[in-house]
């Protein structure tokens, strides 16, 4: 029998339900699903939850003969999975979320429509640097009313060094450093980057240009504005990741298990001598010999002790102001996917398809929820041994989503961890297969 024999389309009043017929020794309904996790942390993980459904699901190393393909973005059958034969752990297009200057872009574009959006007052001010202009020799630009370009035979291109053409790509930024002002400095942040990788402090423009010319091979940057008085625990820097599961065309649940990542150096506002006291991302942290998972990576839900025994709140302020952080984070969550609602070039969800992303959060002194990043296929690992259970609810609960087709009928309900934070059918999907496999 051919796969396209096997799946059979059941409408139902809400989704378009995928049957998967077949036989296990058992005599009951199976499928199967293909697994490519690189990462020994997260496929062992991946595996359990399977483990769990051995009486439907067959794992095979044949990604041709799996309904589903559940792996690295890089090792999916795309084929299989564009074509909706096969379900996939990933959306093919995403990059409007995964590249920083693509983020910004397109949340500004979306607060210029919807001002009072929750994005509004969560989104650090950011400057997009682009220097890919100071390497196409296709650039025209005035030589005292002569028009040139980089690529002239008449020898533009060796009377400007590449220095000189990246200078000549960074005044917008050095003018719009200039016009902002910022009193606690920048953070600068390669657009393609993740782990901490490419991210540097800057005071001023001459700081930014330094780091710039010295990695000319990053063409594309964000400068975001420094918090300058963020919330701390036990006198550190922290930031939240909150794991995301988006579902088909589209849901978006936020895991209700939040870390809280913490610097291994005390904070002191001003001094950047030591960049680990600033970069609180758990790759960069644990390259420090000084490195302690238990004391730098935590919970979200141990805050309001650390509020009550560092910061002399009461009980009750301590628990609202979590409260308050996880609500925030909720709502940020879903106005920035629906911020990106038919920008199909950036972001084209699949109905038969889904993705984990984490969303790095910053909170402030005065409690406010910054959104600093999203991130897609989130490195697990570095959850550590210690929270691994962490991830393994994580996994069982997307699980039970994706594969059970367990549902949420509100904004607000949840599945497990996961709380359903977004839902909207977006235009295109109705009438195709969902995630419910079986």
């Amino acid at each position: 029998m051919s796969l396209d024999e096997r799946l059979v389309i059941e409408p139902t009043e809400k989704y378009s339900v995928i049957s998967v017929q077949g036989s296990t020794d058992e005599g009951g309904d199976v499928s199967y699903v293909a697994l490519d996790v690189l990462c020994p942390y997260t496929a062992s993980l991946v595996h359990k939850a399977f483990a769990r459904r051995r009486k439907r699901w067959r794992v095979t190393n044949d990604s041709s003969k799996a309904q589903l393909h559940w792996g690295d973005y890089e090792c999916l059958n795309w084929d299989e999975i564009v074509s909706g034969r096969v379900c996939g752990s990933s959306y093919c297009t995403r990059k409007g979320l995964s590249r920083k200057a693509q983020l910004s872009m397109y949340t500004n574009k979306y607060l210029s429509k919807v001002p009072t959006s929750p994005l509004k007052k969560a989104m650090p001010r950011t400057i997009i640097v682009d220097i890919w202009e100071a390497f196409d020799d296709k650039m025209t630009f005035n030589l005292g009313g002569d028009i040139a370009s980089f690529g002239d035979d008449a020898g533009v291109r060796q009377c400007m060094s590449l220095s000189d053409r990246i200078d000549w790509a960074l005044e917008a930024v050095r003018d719009a450093m200039a016009a902002a002002e910022a009193r606690g400095g920048w953070i600068l942040k390669a657009s393609t980057l993740n782990k901490g990788a490419g991210v540097h402090l800057v005071t001023d423009f001459n700081d930014l240009r330094d780091v710039v010319h010295a990695n000319h091979d990053i063409r594309e940057w964000v400068l975001q504005e420094y918090i300058e008085r963020p919330l701390l625990v036990h006198g550190r820097k922290f930031h939240l990741r909150a794991y995301v599961l988006a579902v088909g065309c589209l849901s978006v649940y936020l895991f209700d298990r939040v870390l809280l990542l913490s610097a291994h150096a005390p904070y002191a506002a001003g001094d950047f001598s030591d960049p680990l006291a600033h970069i609180t991302n758990t790759a960069r942290q644990c390259e420090t010999a000084a490195f302690d998972e238990a004391a730098s990576v935590g919970l979200l839900s141990d805050l309001a002790t650390h509020l009550t025994r560092d910061g002399g709140m009461a009980d009750g302020d301590a628990e609202a102001a979590v409260t308050g952080i996880v609500t925030a984070m909720r709502a940020i969550t879903a106005e920035l996917f629906r911020a990106f609602k038919g920008e199909f070039a950036v972001f084209a969800p699949l109905p038969h398809c889904f993705e984990h992303f984490g969303l790095d959060f910053m909170v402030d002194e005065a409690l406010n929820v910054w959104l600093l990043e999203a991130n897609p296929g989130p490195d697990f690992k570095q959850t550590g041994a210690r929270l691994k259970p962490v991830i393994e609810q994580l996994m069982e609960d997307t699980a039970r989503v994706c594969v059970d087709g367990e549902q949420c009928l509100a904004v607000g309900q949840a599945v497990g961890g996961l709380v359903l934070v977004y839902e909207e059918q977006w235009s295109g999907s109705k009438g195709t297969p969902t995630m419910r496999m079986i």
